[in-house]
């Protein structure tokens, strides 16, 4: 997975981000099991290797 991105929310919180390609199903359980929950599927979003469109999933945990 790529790395996570932080947005910060006012002076006591913050969300952090994931995104995951969706067919690595087991990345976005371990994600699930570490407290973050899918906020969206983007279609055909990110290129893989082989330069084709795959579908992204948007994880995201608020750290308050």
């Amino acid at each position: 997975a790529p790395p996570a991105l932080v947005e910060k929310l006012g002076v006591e919180g913050f969300r952090v981000y994931s995104y995951v390609f969706a067919k690595f199903p087991e990345e976005i359980e371990l994600l699930k099991n570490a407290g973050l929950a899918i906020e969206a599927i983007f279609e055909n979003e990110a290129l893989n290797e082989k330069g084709e469109y795959e579908d992204i999933v948007r994880m995201s945990v608020l750290n308050q």
